[in-house]
């Protein structure tokens, strides 16, 4: 998890929580962004979040959700990303985290201000790895994929994260793109 944090504190941007609610707000993305908290290119269309390379290196959104003890994370992603790699360069990734907190107000990811986290899910243009859960197919179709994985958090809430960094350097190649993200207590079927 400290990739993240040190890759943002690099870009000098403070990525801070400060709302928590009892759980995903708007994870269908039906009223735009509303409930997320977005840096760069974040964007919805057609019902869906769009994290792009298309202005900057790296694009997130996060969430805080209320919500103790054994959870289950579940959302759809749909992989846009490059496997171009030029010299010297990286692919493009995507990552989906969870990282638990007390306090949403004081949640700094890049100052280490939060109780615990979870890496969640690693993607590529090869496809997602280190996957603390299971990926299958969705019902959405069309290659769109579905994450499910349940999670414990000993503090009062949970926070998802989803960033795109573009470590190949090249605007415009690569999109990640998120719908139907729910957060339940673990058993509970997502509303």
């Amino acid at each position: 998890m400290r990739r993240a944090g040190v890759v943002i504190a690099c870009t000098g941007f403070a990525l801070v929580a400060v709302w928590g609610v009892a759980s995903v707000r708007n994870g269908a993305f039906s009223s735009g962004l509303l409930g997320w908290k977005t840096s760069w290119h974040v964007t919805t269309t057609n019902g869906e979040a769009l994290l792009s390379d298309a202005q900057a290196n790296h694009a997130f959104m996060f969430q805080a959700v209320q919500q103790p003890g054994a959870l289950t994370l579940e959302f759809d992603f749909l992989n846009g990303l490059s496997a171009d790699v030029p010299e010297g360069t990286f692919r493009d990734s995507f990552y989906a985290s969870l990282y638990f907190v007390d306090q949403p107000s004081r949640f700094v990811l890049e100052h280490d201000q939060f109780g615990g986290s979870s890496g969640v899910m690693d993607l590529d243009a090869g496809g997602p790895f280190n996957v603390k859960g299971a990926v299958s197919a969705s019902a959405r179709g069309g290659g769109w994929q579905h994450f499910s994985g349940t999670f414990t958090n000993t503090h009062a809430h949970a926070v998802v994260v989803f960033e795109l960094y573009d470590l190949n350097f090249t605007r415009s190649d690569s999109s990640v793109r998120v719908d139907n993200v729910t957060i339940t207590a673990a058993g509970a079927p997502a509303p």
